[in-house]
């Protein structure tokens, strides 16, 4: 037979009310820990962005001149 725990659908409830009390309770530290997050994601966002930017160069060198990927992506 299968116990049922009668307070484990108020379970998930809680934790999220936990949650959201420290977070209103000492948002510095959600701040700080926001300002960590995005500084280890940074270097991330700066190399999609680059490689956004590069990408029409290098389809250029690839059409154009028919170079391989490899190479356009060296000269870029």
């Amino acid at each position: 037979m299968k116990k049922k725990i009668p307070y484990i659908k108020i379970l998930p409830l809680l934790i999220i009310s936990f949650i959201c009390y420290k977070i209103i309770d000492n948002p510095k530290a959600l701040l700080k820990g926001l300002k960590y997050l995005f500084s280890m994601l940074l270097p991330f966002i700066w190399a999609f962005g680059i490689a956004y930017f590069l990408n029409p160069l290098m389809r250029y060198f690839e059409n154009k001149w028919k170079w391989k990927r490899y190479l356009s992506l060296i000269v870029v």
